[in-house]
């Protein structure tokens, strides 16, 4: 099980927010990181980063920044650019903000609605009764996991057998081979 965590600028709801992650999860998440730090590490050499998707970009818009993170819409941005490349022609619509509206569906069904706010991030309605602010901030480090552990592990166990059942593989990190194809596509741009 490992932990992905948000800082509270980051949130819309301007509130930390964790999210466990399953096992299977983490070894995918693993290896894209590998993938992608491989590649960056092509670009610009060693350097470390805070962040686990750290942008190409190796200065900021404010000079005092060298770690930067991926823009948050680079996602839905490379959606929208494959649609107008025709690239996505014969496929279903498809959004960010619709997987959210799928896994609350899932959850709400075979977990509980409780589990699905919470892994959603939303507030509960008795929330600002349940604890204090302060206690929430400083003492409570729970952020109910129990219950965002349960939906997650199902959520992304019925993703998995989706995707396997449509004939998918699951990833592996394929760092050496990218290294090699990057190092020798920059000595011909050189």
């Amino acid at each position: 099980m490992g932990r992905a965590m948000w800082p509270a600028d980051t949130m819309k709801a301007k509130e930390p927010f964790w999210l466990p992650l399953p096992r299977s999860v983490v070894d995918i998440a693993l290896g894209s990181i590998a993938d992608y730090t491989q590649l960056v590490k092509n670009r610009h050499g060693e350097w470390p980063s805070q962040w686990v998707f750290a942008s190409t970009r190796r200065e900021g818009r404010d000079p005092e920044n060298d770690d930067v993170s991926v823009y948050p819409n680079s996602l839905n941005r490379h959606l929208l650019r494959m649609r107008k490349d025709r690239a996505l022609d014969g496929l279903p619509y498809f959004s960010l903000h619709l997987a959210r509206a799928a896994m609350t569906k899932f959850l709400e069904k075979h977990i509980s609605p409780v589990a699905a706010s919470l892994v959603l991030a939303h507030s509960l309605p008795d929330s600002d009764r349940e604890m204090s602010p302060t206690t929430r901030e400083y003492y409570s480090v729970s952020q109910r996991m129990e219950e965002k552990s349960e939906a997650m592990r199902a959520w992304s166990e019925a993703l998995i057998d989706s995707f396997l059942k449509a004939g998918g593989t699951m990833p592996t990190p394929s760092a050496g081979p990218r290294a090699r194809y990057y190092k020798a596509k920059k000595r011909h741009q050189d």
